[in-house]
């Protein structure tokens, strides 16, 4: 996994310590196979997943092609609730309506 870069659209887990690789590939890979996976991006370098920390815990950065709607938000974290039984949050970039 790359070094932090800031990317306009993104999907974010943030767990309290580290994920194993194996963890963090399957939350990989659960985003990729499901219906948000169309909107997986990729940095120049082929990245496709930031693992770093920020005060409110360790983040693991996937990026997308666009923010997701509030319908494609609610349906991968429902996804990744039934997925992993630790405490973890998501968070994503989303468009906002003014």
């Amino acid at each position: 996994m790359a070094q932090l870069e800031e990317f306009d659209h993104y999907l974010r887990m943030v767990t309290e310590s580290e994920l194993d690789k194996v963890t963090a590939k399957l939350f990989f890979n659960t985003v990729l196979d499901s219906r948000v996976g169309e909107f997986v991006d990729q940095l120049e370098d082929g990245t496709v997943m930031i693992e770093h920390d920020r005060p409110i815990g360790h983040c693991y950065d996937i990026p997308l092609t666009k923010d997701l709607s509030r319908f494609e938000g609610d349906y991968i974290a429902e996804l990744l609730m039934k997925r992993f039984h630790f405490d973890f949050e998501i968070e994503a970039s989303a468009e906002y309506l003014e």
